[in-house]
């Protein structure tokens, strides 16, 4: 289905549906989100457990960090 097509037929919904439509999305993102932020997590702790983290507490060591 071209997008332009699912657009036209969302515009035909009535409100309700539309709003469950919107729902639906916001559902769907979020998923998404907490998804990629839990790769995220497991990619870092790898990191970890390589030794490819550095921490630190000084700002300009933290701005240093992560401009390398």
């Amino acid at each position: 289905m071209q997008f332009h097509t699912l657009v036209d037929q969302i515009r035909d919904l009535s409100l309700p549906e539309k709003e469950e439509v919107r729902s639906l999305l916001d559902r769907l993102v979020a998923e998404e989100r907490r998804a990629e932020i839990a790769l995220h997590h497991q990619e870092s702790l790898e990191e970890l457990r390589r030794g490819e983290l550095e921490f630190a507490n000084d700002p300009r060591r933290l701005r240093d960090l992560m401009e390398s």
